[in-house]
């Protein structure tokens, strides 16, 4: 469980800088204003910070009433990276790779996207537990797994023309999301 929080800790600081930034990048006089990822974008980081603060909280024994007032915050989502930061935790990583692509070359692109994914997701809550491999057709992932909520990322292969040939993502709907699609 320490090395968990001791991630939430880093993830809650990353974010913290994330913010930081954005902000003064949303003003217009701002060299790099063409680098702002927009208010939707900037509520968006805030929203991931708010509930990772209150379930490190949480975890290290404090109450709600204590961190948050509660108004307008996920409890489900909460308690999910509760659970994820257990050590015994089930939640597992999905991987789906790109079905019209050769046995061996799901293997190894389906590989490329866990790499990838915890290259961009180094604080991740997945703790090299369960992994799940699919395939589909369509390796262009829209709506609620590309959410603040999700640790999502595609894998574009160079040597295919930099197409996504595979996307990793974890979080608290992905089992549901994914649903149905074949194993590897």
């Amino acid at each position: 469980m320490k090395t968990q929080i001791k991630k939430m800790k880093q993830e809650l600081k990353s974010l913290a800088k994330s913010i930081k930034e954005q902000k003064q990048l949303r003003k217009q006089k701002h060299i790099r204003h063409s680098d702002f990822i927009g208010h939707h974008g900037l509520s968006k980081l805030r929203w991931r910070f708010r509930e990772i603060h209150v379930a490190y909280c949480l975890i290290r024994g404090r109450k709600l009433e204590q961190v948050d007032s509660g108004v307008g915050l996920d409890m489900d989502y909460v308690n999910w990276i509760i659970a994820a930061a257990n050590p015994e935790s089930k939640e597992k990583l999905y991987v789906v790779v790109d079905e019209k692509l050769t046995i061996s070359q799901q293997a190894v692109q389906s590989a490329h996207a866990v790499a990838e994914f915890l290259k961009k997701n180094s604080n991740t809550l997945w703790d090299n537990g369960y992994l799940v491999l699919l395939r589909h057709s369509n390796t262009q992932c829209w709506g609620v797994l590309r959410n603040y909520k999700h640790e999502y990322v595609e894998f574009k292969e160079p040597d295919l023309g930099n197409k996504v040939t595979a996307y990793a993502c974890f979080g608290p709907s992905a089992s549901q999301q994914l649903k149905g699609m074949p194993l590897l």
